[in-house]
């Protein structure tokens, strides 16, 4: 399979995993929010331009060891930031170098 068949297929999952209701995030190994779902920018009313680029340490608190657990699959129960008493089961799969964390409520 070429590179650009690879980029296509790629692009199709996550065309069809960002319409998903459940809260999703591209997330890089550092932390840093690389694309977030209308389900994820509404659970914190905010638009896409206060999300991308921010650490997703901003909006839950998870540390460097969760985001190292999350790279090796495991899933993790994290607390939102900011929501009072919210908490999620995070589930995580690679795509790249980069992590898609998925929140289940």
């Amino acid at each position: 399979m070429s590179e650009r068949e690879k980029s296509r297929g790629l692009a199709r999952y996550f065309d069809a995993a960002f319409n998903s209701i459940m809260p999703q995030a591209l997330v890089e190994l550092n932390g840093t929010i690389v694309k977030a779902n209308k389900s994820l920018l509404n659970l914190f009313s905010k638009g896409s331009r206060e999300v991308i680029g921010k650490n997703i340490r901003d909006f839950f608190n998870i540390d460097a060891n969760m985001l190292a657990s999350l790279d090796k699959g495991l899933t993790t129960e994290v607390k939102a930031a900011k929501l009072e008493d919210r908490f999620f089961i995070t589930t995580s799969g690679r795509a790249s170098d980069k992590l898609l964390i998925r929140l289940l409520f």
